[in-house]
């Protein structure tokens, strides 16, 4: 009967623990989540359109570089006799 007893108060002890990290992941995420929605709600339109703008520019910039590089080869740079 004592093994009985302390069989499920170990079970109980290990749900509570796992409940209480659940609680703590549910912070976590809340808090999270919270910041998030501040910074969108709090958004300027104007320079969030200006900046996606450049970052569009910056990616295609890249982009391209890359597609040139992959075409390159020694034989470019070898003289033509």
């Amino acid at each position: 009967m004592t093994q009985n007893l302390t069989a499920a108060t170990a079970r109980n002890g290990g749900v509570y623990n796992q409940l209480q990290n659940a609680l703590g992941q549910q912070d976590t995420m809340k808090t999270l989540y919270g910041g998030f929605i501040e910074k969108v709600q709090d958004t300027d339109m104007a320079q969030a359109v200006t900046q996606l703008s450049l970052n569009q520019t910056a990616l295609q910039a890249a982009l391209q570089v890359t597609a040139t590089l992959n075409h390159l080869s020694l034989l470019n740079y070898l003289p033509i006799s």
